[in-house]
């Protein structure tokens, strides 16, 4: 009695007991995850290289006399030799700088060569797309050649006018040292400069 409802049982379960057999598809258009990028601030900066050409300024021991004969007795301020700087680094969008600098340093009148070598921090404020207002400041050692051991702390201030890559500048200059007469050698340089930017 129960054995034609078996078959019919097995029959039924037999129609539903199919072969099914999955494939597994590569499909490219398929969106993948995007490696996660661990930025750096360091990235952030660029290389940086300035050079820069002045000449020392100092007083004029005739200035204000009434001697017709002597030229140089209407200027205050007279040229006093050469100075050339030069240094590399790194910046942040052209408005920060930190630079690693050296050059030299004649001084005329008072017959003396002096070796800077100092780091820096730059400051670039933007007045216009090709026009700026720089602030620099240096602080390292300066060596003087062919006095012996003579060195000293060594500071500079500069504050420069840029267009595009060209920047017109006056700037002081402490040596650490002293000088003759002069407790502290130190100097008003002017100058112009040149920047690079990558």
């Amino acid at each position: 009695m129960y054995k034609p409802l078996y078959i019919l049982l097995l029959i039924y379960m037999g129609a539903f007991a199919q072969n099914r057999t999955v494939y597994i598809v590569k499909n490219d258009s398929l969106a993948r995850p995007k490696p996660v990028r661990n930025d750096n601030f360091l990235d952030e900066f660029s290389l940086f290289g300035q050079a820069a050409l002045s000449t020392p300024l100092r007083f004029n021991p005739d200035y204000g006399k009434t001697n017709d004969s002597d030229e140089d007795a209407a200027t205050c301020l007279l040229p006093d030799g050469l100075s050339i700087h030069g240094g590399f680094g790194v910046h942040l969008d052209q408005a920060l700088a930190l630079t690693v600098n050296s050059g030299f340093d004649w001084h005329a009148d008072a017959n003396l060569f002096s070796v800077p070598v100092y780091a820096s921090a730059l400051l670039n404020i933007r007045l216009s797309d090709e026009n700026s207002f720089m602030l620099q400041y240096g602080y390292g050692r300066a060596f003087a050649i062919g006095h012996g051991h003579l060195a000293g702390t060594y500071e500079k201030l500069r504050v420069a006018y840029v267009i595009d890559i060209v920047g017109i500048f006056a700037e002081i200059n402490q040596y650490g040292y002293a000088w003759k007469d002069a407790p502290e050698m130190s100097g008003v340089n002017l100058g112009i400069q040149v920047f690079v930017f990558e």
